[in-house]
Parts: C-alpha cells; structure tokens; sequence
C-alpha cells in the first residue's frame, strides 16, 4: 500500500479511497463512479493507475485479495497510530 499512499500524498489522486471503494461495491465500477461522484473514465483511469504502480492485476483474484488484505492492514494500523 505505501507506493499507493505515496502516490496520493504527492498528488492527490485519491487512488487509495477509490480502491477502498471499489471492494466496498464488490469491483462495480460504475457504483464506484457514483459512489465517489466521479465520471466512470476517471474511475477506470485510476483502476489503471493503480494497477501500473502496484504491478497486480484487478482481473487476478490473488491480486485484488492481496490489496483488498493491505487495505485491511493499513486501516488497522492507522487505527492503533503506527501508519
């Protein structure tokens, strides 16, 4: 998750709260869209970006579990002040 987190830091792309989204609509892109009030290209963009900087693919359920458990880690640990 850091390269995720470092990527938002330094611009802003909230690629870390799309992809929380994405698993909290089950990987529907266009809930996501509506979710976080954005156009479903952008959604798709940030998918891809996400995608390139972490080197897994959304279409491998390994890699979505991987995230989806990073995701899981990272929210526990800023829970308890370590993140």
């Amino acid at each position: 998750m850091l390269p995720l987190d470092q990527h938002d830091l330094l611009r802003n792309s909230g690629l870390i709260k799309t992809l929380t989204v994405y698993f909290e609509c089950n990987g529907n892109l266009k809930q996501v869209s509506k979710e976080l009030y954005t156009h479903y290209n952008t959604i798709l963009y940030r998918m891809e970006r996400i995608e390139e900087i972490t080197g897994l693919n959304m279409k491998a359920s390994e890699h979505r579990l991987n995230l989806q458990i990073g995701l899981k880690i990272r929210y526990i640990l800023k829970q308890k002040d370590m993140l």
